[in-house]
């Protein structure tokens, strides 16, 4: 008992540890949201409009992904995966029951006929981009 408690205590760290890690992270978020609201502000205008429209189209289709497969991609193995069964089923449960509830909303809103498959479809997956899959990924790999 003693030698478990004195491999735990080791592997914990000190409170100037945590508190470095919880800050650090917060600080690289100020430092680059300040810098881009100074090359964006209207008077100082270093970077155009429509250069800032093609920036964040590059970001979530190009760069956003790659982040998330170099991140999650050395965490993913076939053990994980059987661990992680719930993921995907829930996933398929959630997008069955949206499908489901925005056929109720099409019939009872009853939308112009161009926008019933949309409504039908943003029921559905409305919230699947938002999920935080990384979080996720760490908090069931610790478990």
């Amino acid at each position: 008992m003693e030698s478990y408690l004195a491999s735990v205590q080791k592997n914990m760290k000190s409170e100037g540890e945590i508190v470095k890690a919880a800050i650090v992270p917060l600080l690289k978020l100020i430092a680059l949201t300040l810098f881009g609201l100074i090359i964006a502000h209207p008077k100082i205008q270093l970077v155009p409009k429509a250069t800032f429209k093609l920036l964040s189209r590059l970001v979530f289709a190009l760069f956003l992904p790659c982040l998330i497969f170099t991140q999650l991609g050395p965490s993913i193995t076939l053990s994980n995966i059987v661990q992680w069964w719930f993921i995907p089923v829930n996933v398929i449960i959630s997008t069955a029951i949206g499908c489901v509830l925005g056929c109720l909303v099409a019939i009872i809103c009853r939308p112009p006929r161009e926008f019933v498959r949309f409504t039908i479809i943003m029921t559905a997956f409305g919230n699947t981009g938002n999920i935080p899959t990384r979080n996720s990924f760490i908090s069931v790999s610790q478990l």
